[in-house]
């Protein structure tokens, strides 16, 4: 069972969160707040992106717009590969229904390195957001606010979907599904050393991804964008467990059903297209996701069934 470490980075109050938009009593409101975790990078050691606010849409009251006091730089990357899932707000919200909520962040080719991203040989680039969300990752999901009854949501940046690289030129093309904080699940996948030692040149510098496939029999493939990439990735750790001595990867809220989870160490997988030569080991695992199962543990070693 994986623990869980929530760090409160952005306390109202604590922090100098300033809300503005709705005014309604303490009875017309319901606790809410929202977390961020991520799918890492591959190539990377660190994604920094610096945060500024939260911006929630009412349906009929306006906009709620919540701005830190001073902007927040997280290292996404390494809260990612700890297991971490890290608070973006906590705080209350009118009663009634909602269009959208936007995270705001500074993300912009300015020559300020507000947000980068730093690769595994100490050179940073800035991170870029697109040009069609220059105002920040917008979410869009209708919810509902009842009173007396708290509400929040996971956000899973899926940042090796996100990150696009054109010719050292980094941009953020943001990847984002969301959960009801009252259904956060987890996968936790267990890799043995040895497929690290049969699959890996430096495992030390890269300890390699898993990868997720919709069907126990799914046909493995690399990131390109067609109808076989995974539905999920995620990074092992860097270090192995000293309890087990296996490295992990964490697949945040699988949707129910049959997967192929498969492991691969090429450090490259470009997400907009087919990567010559990208190849997975031998091992695979099937895992089965139902809602009653609550988090999951799955083991990949050399047991495994073959490919």
């Amino acid at each position: 069972m994986l623990k869980l470490v929530l760090k409160f980075l952005f306390l109202v109050g604590a922090l100098g969160l300033f809300g503005c938009g709705q005014d309604e009593s303490a009875a017309d409101k319901a606790p809410f707040s929202l977390e961020i975790t991520d799918a890492p990078v591959d190539g990377a050691t660190k994604v920094v992106i610096e945060f500024t606010g939260v911006e929630i849409q009412s349906q009929s009251n306006g906009r709620s717009v919540y701005e830190y006091a001073e902007p927040r730089s997280i290292d996404l990357l390494s809260e990612s590969l700890a297991g971490n899932r890290i608070s973006l707000l906590q705080g209350e919200l009118g009663i009634g229904a909602y269009s959208w909520l936007r995270l705001m962040v500074n993300a912009r080719l300015d020559g300020v390195f507000d947000s980068y991203i730093e690769l595994a040989d100490g050179s940073r680039y800035e991170l870029a957001i697109s040009e069609e969300n220059l105002d920040g990752l917008k979410i869009d999901r209708e919810f509902m606010v009842r009173a007396g009854q708290p509400k929040g949501f996971l956000i899973d940046l899926d940042l090796r979907r996100s990150i696009i690289e054109n010719n050292r030129q980094f941009k953020l093309k943001p990847v984002l599904k969301t959960v009801d904080l009252s259904s956060v699940r987890s996968l936790t996948v267990n890799v043995a050393p040895e497929l690290l030692a049969a699959n890996c040149d430096n495992s030390g510098q890269y300890a390699g991804a898993i990868y997720m496939f919709a069907g126990a029999h799914a046909v493995l493939d690399d990131i390109d964008g067609d109808d076989k990439d995974p539905v999920a990735t995620a990074v092992l750790s860097s270090t192995a467990n000293p309890e087990n001595g296996m490295y992990r990867a964490v697949i945040w809220n699988p949707d129910n059903g049959a997967y192929r989870l498969a492991y691969s160490c090429n450090p490259k997988d470009n997400p907009e297209l087919n990567d010559q030569g990208f190849s997975f080991a031998e091992q695979t695992v099937t895992v089965v996701v139902v809602n009653d199962d609550g988090d999951k543990t799955a083991i990949l070693d050399a047991s495994a069934t073959p490919l």
